[in-house]
């Protein structure tokens, strides 16, 4: 019964869906640090422009203030003699009201209203280039989230990619030992009864004692790459659908190296910072050209104010119950406009901004060259890869075909163990070549479109298509089968 249940029990754990590309890509999207700095970023620059237009819009402020009402009693005390004395009464002493309190009415001690004003810039140079500005950078960190969102797929997919790779090393290793084994054992064999030299078994021997150092060296590289995946996705990764054999290796679409250039002028990231950059060092030239200048600005504020104040007593101080209502209404508008000549340091500026001007000019064209000298060569790769893959394709089937005369002339005698064990290894290099190759086609191709500003998750998703579930990557500490 407990056996029964240990075996249920690990039914369960392999029974683990395992993630595939589009997964991945999710959990990378919520919890990978640098992404995540992007949408910050770009809510900061968000807040940023929203600042600089409030420059161009009315400000309003208002101010409110309450009267206080608040009441006071006092008492006197005369002396006994003072009292009894007819004459006390001309000082104002009198028996009645000797050390009473008495309340005074309540008295306003401040004056209560309200005031309203707005102001309004009609007409400012530097603050319509200042929101100009703030609007461009807004665009520009909006382009760059695009591009971190692009960077994301990328590094999804390398990492994604050399997990898959690294394991495809260890099933080669793992493939290689158990067919050196295997030729081990047979070589031994034909040793004992005879038919074989023993040289052909220390060669045998001493091949499958090389591989165990190339299979440790996989399984740490396995166990690394899956390290950084989880690094981006932001929690450990325990299987890894593998790619589909059935994968399509086509040509760019379409195959046309001018069309991807042109594309790429006109959309590329950096293409576009850069171009921005240099509109907003114009305007930054033109604010430091009209500093010579008090520029020409007009404003326009009104404001209206409501009080009212109490009337008191000029001889008693005291409240009268009646209330003073003042009010105010006001205009007024600006107009400014001067010329400074300020020496050396505002030419100096002027220089200064002139160069950064020509700067900008000058790293949209090399920004222009560079796009187009990495488009060009990523769409060649991609042409050359396709055809490599054609040719290690069938390079796998002249392996195999060799492979299989080899075996077949050492049991005859007319190959020794030596050539067995290359045509073997040959085999198995041109297995992981191709696998390797076919990835990074993959690769290059989302390069490109990430070049030329195409990538986008849409690409993953297609691509998500050609995992095949079935077949699945897991840590060697986990690992479950080949």
């Amino acid at each position: 019964m407990k056996k029964l249940l240990v075996v249920a029990l690990l039914s369960i754990g392999l029974s683990v869906s395992a993630e595939d590309l589009q997964q991945i890509y999710e959990l990378a999207v919520e919890n990978d640090t640098q992404f995540a700095q992007a949408k910050i970023q770009r809510k900061i620059a968000g807040e940023q422009a929203r600042q600089s237009l409030a420059s161009l819009l009315p400000t309003v402020n208002m101010s409110l203030s309450g009267g206080n009402r608040s009441t006071s009693k006092f008492r006197r005390t005369y002396p006994s003699e003072l009292l009894n004395d007819p004459s006390g009464r001309f000082l104002g002493a009198n028996p009645e009201t000797n050390e009473v309190w008495t309340v005074n009415e309540a008295r306003e001690e401040f004056p209560s209203g309200y005031s309203v004003s707005l102001s309004q810039v009609l007409f400012s140079i530097p603050t319509f280039i200042s929101y100009r500005n703030s609007r461009l950078s807004f665009q520009g960190a909006k382009e760059s989230f695009a591009s971190q969102e692009q960077n994301l797929i990328i590094r999804v997919v390398r990492a994604y990619f050399d997990v898959l790779q690294a394991r495809d090393s260890l099933d080669n290793a793992l493939a290689r030992r158990e067919s050196n084994e295997r030729q081990l054992q047979q070589t031994k064999q034909r040793y004992d009864v005879g038919l074989t030299a023993i040289t052909d078994v220390l060669n045998a021997q001493a091949s499958f004692d090389n591989l165990e150092v190339g299979l440790n060296q996989s399984r740490n590289r396995l166990d690394t790459t899956f390290l950084t995946l989880e690094r981006i996705t932001g929690q450990p990764i325990q299987q890894l659908s593998r790619l589909s054999e059935n994968y399509p290796i086509e040509n760019p679409n379409p195959n046309d190296e001018e069309f991807w250039v042109n594309y790429a002028l006109q959309n590329n990231p950096g293409v576009l910072s850069a171009e921005r950059n240099y509109r907003m060092a114009r305007w930054n030239h033109w604010n430091t050209l009209l500093n010579y200048f008090s520029v020409p600005s007009v404003s326009l504020s009104m404001n209206y104010s409501y009080r009212e104040s109490p009337i008191n007593d000029p001889f008693t101080g005291l409240d009268t119950g009646y209330d003073l209502i003042s009010e105010s209404l006001g205009r007024s508008y600006g107009f400014n406009i001067g010329f400074s000549v300020a020496g050396g340091r505002r030419i100096s500026q002027n220089r200064v901004s002139a160069l950064s001007r020509e700067q900008s000019r000058l790293n949209v064209i090399n920004q222009r060259l560079t796009i187009e000298e990495q488009v060009r060569a990523l769409f060649r790769n991609v042409v050359q890869t396709v055809l490599q893959i054609d040719a290690l394709e069938r390079s796998l089937e002249s392996n195999r075909a060799s492979l299989d005369a080899t075996e077949k002339g050492y049991e005859v005698g007319t190959r020794n163990i030596i050539e067995v064990l290359n045509a073997q290894n040959a085999l198995f290099s041109a297995e992981l070549n191709l696998r390797n190759t076919v990835h990074t086609y993959i690769t290059q191709m989302l390069q490109l479109k990430q070049t030329v500003g195409l990538l986008n998750p849409n690409d993953l998703s297609e691509l998500n298509k050609y995992m095949d579930h079935e077949n699945v990557v897991t840590p060697v500490n986990t690992m479950s089968g080949k």
